[in-house]
């Protein structure tokens, strides 16, 4: 998986965790 991509996955899970939502899509 391309290193922007997990850093958008790690953003993502991190600004939706207040929803109990992951970013990442394995």
């Amino acid at each position: 998986m391309p290193m922007c991509e997990t850093v958008w996955c790690i953003l993502t899970s991190f600004q939706l965790q207040h929803q109990g939502t992951h970013g990442c899509v394995a």
